[in-house]
């Protein structure tokens, strides 16, 4: 039987590094720039400015 691989693979985080915590939109230049906070928390500029 073949093992599943690890889901927190370096693949995965960096997967999970290009999109936003909240509305899991990938960012980019425009309306999805991400805006690290002071907990160092990661989110779209679009994310923070609703909250």
């Amino acid at each position: 039987m073949a093992s599943q691989p690890p889901e927190d693979t370096a693949e995965s985080q960096a997967s999970d590094e290009l999109e936003c915590k909240i509305c899991y939109n990938r960012y980019n230049l425009k309306q999805r720039k991400p805006k690290v906070l002071e907990c160092c928390h990661r989110v779209c500029a679009k994310c923070l400015y609703k909250i």
